[in-house]
């Protein structure tokens, strides 16, 4: 859920979202409306080149396609290819910088006034944003209108610095986790035509399905249905690091084939529909289904070949698919960067039909088109089919979020709902978002690592934009919380009853009694520069917290026992974490030999998203495993769960001669002691 680091962007995300039709001060106090934008940035990003003439005071842009503008700071007129040609707003110069407007920009660059110019100004001033703030090197926008027939696409920052390649419409990213929205259409598609039963077991169709049921909790492999893939709710274990599921510089289609063997080997998380918990192994395992059902080919191409036959064809995809070096995507990818200032290697997802494929903006336009509106690929019953949300228990799902077949509904922070599907790969992070209710719809993607601060808030605002500036309005859920609750007293006892850990996806909060203070605080380890956090009690059984909002705490029974939970937002069912006795997590003595640092062992071209492990005890005696990710992320959770036994399995643990730990496997991937 990572809220806080949602949380920490908020000043950034606030910053960028501010831009409207009147615009606004984007680079210092002294450029007022309407919003500027650095003129060397905007210029470059397209591939131009940018001279400063000290002798004339004027920058000279020559044009890719070989034309000139010469710009004057101050001026309201520019010099193209020799002729006067009129600015809205005057170039500004600043502190050795100079501007140009957004409304000329979009008119250099072939977006004449028109619809949604509101959200268009707000795309563009925000891409520029992100680039020069963030360090994102490459940014493409897609919006649509179904309703309408309306496009807009847009392309900022580079695809490729070292051969001065920008981003335009046709160039293609990663795009991760989307893939699970395609590859639901194929079977879908499947279901449609009758060849698969969404209720049948999976077994039926893939007779060398297995896995072992939980040691914990149990579960029976056999009755796991093609529905239950569909929503996350199977229960077979959601990830395995090792067998070459992600590669770089080139593909593994090995993985896909041996991809049922080696899901063997792994017990299952929890007993078959019994919660929500996303699953990437669950959609790998609807790809080899498809593929087995329509193809005799190797896993990988037939599954490869049926999406590009059955879906990315019939939706007008031309530069999409699963296979990198086809010669519709090899020439337009995009390169993979850590950061604007540093290309990396690419890194592939094999996992096809969970994280593997590969679209440009343009393409990814025509696919709300078809899907959102005049559906060319799925009949109405099925796409309604999978568009429907599907309720979970609050407490056993993620925040704001329901899943349908292959997206995901979410509701922001402010109750706007959307429906969509996110991809984050290491260095390609992207986000697809609709909004039935107006035919509107939002894709940005990037290329960077960074990016993974931007691609989701950008898109869900910039639809939030579209749809108010479609419709005057917004829809959102009613808030919960009462907007009048006040602060009241509780006892300490009170107070004290609510102290836990309480974890999440990926981090943990600890809430504890301050006996000084005589107040409940809330801490975040994992976010150690953030101070304790006061909460204050409200009259409507809320909590107020600086930072975090509106906190509920919740008794919820579970099989005869009693468990907390701590949920967040206005809507009262952003679930931030099941509470456990603090007692739980103190690290014995067998936790000792396990702390230090260790790095995963990549065999070949083999990789993962884990760059180095460290296990430690913290501040309040837990034993701790931090994690810190390629794609700038750091994770840190309990490790240890009382009485020896670990929170994330370890197997095949070697010591050296003082007891230490020096390696281990865990989820098939081999670690091994740096330090």
């Amino acid at each position: 859920m990572r809220k806080c680091f949602k949380r920490l962007m908020a000043g950034f995300i606030a910053l960028v979202m501010l831009v409207s039709a009147q615009g606004f001060v984007v680079f210092g106090e002294e450029l007022q409306n309407p919003v500027y934008l650095p003129l060397r940035m905007v210029f470059e990003s397209h591939g131009a080149e940018v001279l400063w003439s000290d002798e004339e005071r004027n920058i000279v842009v020559n044009m890719e396609d070989g034309g000139t503008i010469v710009f004057t700071p101050g001026e309201g007129i520019a010099m193209l290819n020799g002729e006067t040609m009129p600015l809205s707003f005057p170039i500004v110069h600043v502190d050795d910088r100079t501007f140009i407007s957004v409304f000329d920009t979009l008119f250099l660059y072939g977006h004449e006034s028109g619809d949604f110019m509101s959200t268009i100004i707000t795309a563009v001033a925000s891409a520029y944003e992100i680039i020069e703030l963030v360090g994102v090197t490459g940014i493409g926008i897609a919006i649509v209108d179904v309703e309408q027939g309306f496009t807009w696409t847009g392309g900022f920052g580079f695809a490729d610095t070292q051969e001065r390649i920008y981003v335009s419409g046709d160039t293609v990213f990663a795009l991760a986790s989307i893939s699970k929205t395609f590859t639901a259409v194929a079977v879908m598609q499947l279901v449609e035509e009758g060849i698969i039963d969404l209720d049948m077991p999976v077994v039926y169709y893939l007779p060398d399905f297995f896995q072992a049921p939980s040691p914990l909790l149990g579960g029976d492999s056999n009755n796991i249905t093609v529905r239950m893939l569909l929503t996350h709710t199977s229960g077979i274990l959601p990830n395995f690091s090792g067998a070459g599921g992600w590669t770089a510089y080139a593909q593994n289609p090995d993985y896909m084939q041996n991809f049922l063997e080696n899901l063997a080997g792994f017990y299952m998380q929890s007993p078959e529909d019994m919660l929500f918990a996303y699953n990437n192994n669950g959609f790998n395992l609807l790809g080899v289904l498809v593929a087995s059902l329509t193809s005799d080919d190797y896993i990988f191409y037939g599954f490869a070949n049926y999406m590009a036959e059955n879906v990315f064809a019939p939706a007008g995809m031309n530069n999409s698919g699963f296979v990198a070096n086809a010669p519709y995507i090899a020439p337009y990818l995009a390169s993979a960067y850590v950061n604007s200032a540093t290309p990396t290697y690419m890194i592939f997802s094999n996992g096809l039909p969970t994280g593997g494929v590969f679209a440009s903006v343009n393409d990814m336009a025509a696919f709300m088109h078809v899907f959102f509106g005049s559906n060319d690929i799925l009949g109405a019953e099925y796409t309604a089919q999978m568009m429907e949300a599907h309720d979970f228990d609050f407490t056993l799902s993620m925040g704001g979020m329901r899943y349908s077949f292959g997206m995901m509904h979410n509701t922001s922070m402010d109750g706007f709902q959307t429906i969509g599907h996110g991809g984050n790969l290491i260095h390609f992070h992207s986000e697809m978002v609709f909004d039935p209710n107006s035919g509107l719809g939002v894709f940005v993607t990037t290329n960077s690592a960074t990016g993974i601060f931007a691609a989701s808030p950008l898109a869900t605002n910039l639809l939030a934009l579209a749809v108010l500036e479609k419709t005057g309005t917004i829809e959102t859920l009613p808030v919960a919380a009462d907007p009048e609750a006040v602060p009241i007293e509780l006892s300490a006892e009170e107070l004290a009853a609510l102290q836990g850990v309480f974890l999440g996806a990926q981090e943990y909060y600890v809430v504890v009694f301050d006996e000084e203070s005589g107040m409940l605080v809330i801490l975040l380890p994992t976010v150690p520069e953030l101070p304790p956090l006061t909460l204050t009690p409200l009259s409507d059984g809320s909590f107020d917290v600086p930072i975090l909002g509106r906190l509920w705490f919740e008794v919820f029974e579970e099989e005869g026992e009693s468990v907390i939970l701590l949920r967040m937002g206005n809507f009262n069912f952003h679930l931030i974490g099941i509470g456990l006795d603090k007692e739980v997590f103190i690290a014995d003595e067998s936790f000792l030999p396990w702390i230090g640092t260790f790095m995963p062992v990549n065999e070949g071209y083999n990789r993962q998203n884990v760059a180095v492990v460290s296990y430690g005890i913290d501040e309040f005696g837990f034993g701790v495993v931090y994690a810190q990710t390629l794609n700038l992320i750091s994770i840190a959770s309990p490790q240890q769960i009382g009485n020896g036994m670990w929170l994330f399995a370890m197997e095949d643990v070697e010591h050296d001669e003082a007891g230490r730990v020096i390696a281990y496997m865990s989820l098939g991937q081999r670690f091994e002691r740096v330090e």
